[in-house]
């Protein structure tokens, strides 16, 4: 029997079992708002940007082969000074890969999005194009995703990324629910191990504070219950930060529950209270 995927938060991190254990220290929406000097980070070998603080009993998420991943949302609005000060945040942390995607405050990252309506957010315009080359270009175990996969050296973990959402308000990368947003989620791989999507799933961990309804994409549920990945990180909805266990109706053995994870690092008032969620993957843990 193989061993468990762990999780724990910031405040209470055990040290790893042992250096072949996979440590990923999960944040997102970030919004600009992080102190640099205030705000704990933990060890691990993944960085995603991702936060959480509330302390739940039953799980440990640890933090083992250091990778940080970042889910979305890195900045206010897209400007290309606040990529460029995220990214210099995210580069200079120790972890030796940090896997971040763009979310729908992201605007210059979406490039055909931003051309067309940058005149709703921005008194004068970006360039998106040196924003986009500022995270590719950023050196130093930084791995942007954008429906694309990236799988961990030596470890075999495939992580798939995306940044979009289902359409609200006419931001970047939100697309229309139904057969748009059916193709982006039919492009996941099967074989992915940890997915990462800036909005969450839905009736997991999706529920908005302000009229109670559950908005997280039908569809993307629909492909992670065939895909049945070990773990889902995301954010986007601040006020629903957590972390849930759901176990499936599978006759595949070795996929039978996925870790969600909502790691909204700041609160529905924008404010970064909320620490990062780390999790442990272990080396006889199924490919």
């Amino acid at each position: 029997m193989s061993q468990e995927i762990l999780v724990h938060f910031a405040s209470k991190i055990p040290e790893k079992l042992s250096s072949n254990w996979t440590r990923f220290v999960c944040v997102s929406d970030t919004h600009n708002k992080i102190d640099r000097d205030k705000y704990q980070v933990p060890n691990g070998d993944v960085f995603r940007k991702y936060l959480t603080e509330v302390i739940y009993k039953k799980f440990l998420i640890l933090m083992i082969f250091n990778i940080v991943v970042h889910a979305g949302d890195m900045t206010g609005l897209g400007k290309v000074e606040q990529v460029k000060d995220t990214i210099n945040w995210i580069k200079n942390l120790p972890h030796k890969y940090k896997v971040i995607i763009a979310g729908n405050h992201d605007l210059t990252l979406d490039e055909t999005f931003y051309e067309k309506n940058w005149n709703r957010f921005h008194y004068s315009k970006e360039d998106p194009k040196e924003a986009i080359n500022i995270i590719k270009n950023a050196g130093n175990g930084v791995v942007y995703l954008n429906e694309e996969s990236f799988t961990i050296p030596d470890k075999g973990i495939q992580i798939w990324g995306s940044p979009w959402t289902p359409e609200f308000c006419e931001w970047a990368f939100n697309g229309q629910r139904g057969q748009f947003l059916k193709e982006k989620w039919g492009q996941i791989p099967q074989t992915t191990h940890i997915l990462m999507t800036h909005g969450p799933p839905y009736k997991i961990l999706d529920k908005t504070h302000h009229t109670g309804e559950n908005v997280g994409c039908v569809d993307l549920l629909e492909r992670i219950k065939v895909i049945k990945p070990y773990v889902h990180i995301f954010g986007h909805i601040h006020e629903a930060y957590g972390v849930l266990e759901k176990t499936w109706e599978s006759t595949d053995q070795d996929r039978k529950k996925t870790i969600f994870i909502n790691a909204s690092t700041t609160t529905i008032k924008y404010e970064p209270e909320n620490a990062a969620v780390v999790f442990d993957y272990p080396p006889s843990h199924p490919l």
